[in-house]
C-alpha cells in the first residue's frame, strides 16, 4: 500500500515545484537542441506537433547527449 500526499500538503507543493523546474530545464534543452539541428524555423512556423519523427528523434537524442556531457564535466 503507497501513501498518498494530501492536497496541499508542504511535501506536495515541493514536490511540484521541483517538477515545474525540471520540466522548465527540459524544454530549454528542447529548444536549444532544435537551435543547434537548425529546427528552430520550423518549430516557429508549425510548433512541435508539426516535426516529423525523424527531427524529433534527432532533438531526443541530442538532449541526451547534451546531457550526458554536462554531467560528466560537473564530475
Amino acid at each position: 500500500m503507497t501513501s498518498q500526499l494530501q492536497p496541499g500538503t508542504l511535501e506536495k507543493k515541493s514536490a511540484s515545484k521541483t517538477n515545474k523546474s525540471q520540466r522548465e530545464n527540459l524544454t530549454m534543452l528542447k529548444m536549444e537542441a532544435a537551435e543547434l539541428l537548425g529546427l528552430m524555423e520550423k518549430v516557429r512556423q508549425v510548433g512541435w506537433g508539426g516535426l516529423t519523427a525523424k527531427e524529433t528523434g534527432s532533438i531526443g537524442g541530442l538532449m541526451n547527449r547534451i546531457q550526458r556531457e554536462r554531467a560528466q564535466s560537473t564530475e
